[in-house]
C-alpha cells in the first residue's frame, strides 16, 4: 500500500495510545498502530481536537493498519 489518504480521528485512547482513523473516501475505519498513535498524541499536545488527518496503511498480518499521520486541520472542541 503506497499514498496518503484522508481521513478523521474517529476515537482516541490518551491512556491506551490506540484509535480508529475513519477514510474520508470509503468510510472504512483503520486501527491506529503504536507509533502512529504516539506521534498523534505528539501532535495534539494537550489540545482538544485534532481531527483532519493524512495517513498513511500498512497490511499487517491481521489487519491494516494506519502506520503514519499528519494533521491536515485543528479542530478545535465546542
Amino acid at each position: 500500500m503506497s499514498g496518503w489518504k484522508t481521513g478523521t480521528i474517529q476515537w482516541f485512547s490518551d491512556d491506551f495510545e490506540e484509535g480508529m482513523i475513519i477514510d474520508s473516501e470509503d468510510g472504512e475505519f483503520y486501527y491506529l498502530n503504536t507509533s502512529a498513535a504516539k506521534k498523534y498524541k505528539e501532535l495534539k499536545n494537550g489540545k482538544k481536537k485534532l481531527e483532519d488527518i493524512d495517513f498513511k496503511l500498512t497490511e499487517g498480518p491481521r489487519s491494516t493498519k494506519a502506520t503514519d499521520i499528519k494533521i491536515r486541520r485543528e479542530i478545535s472542541e465546542i
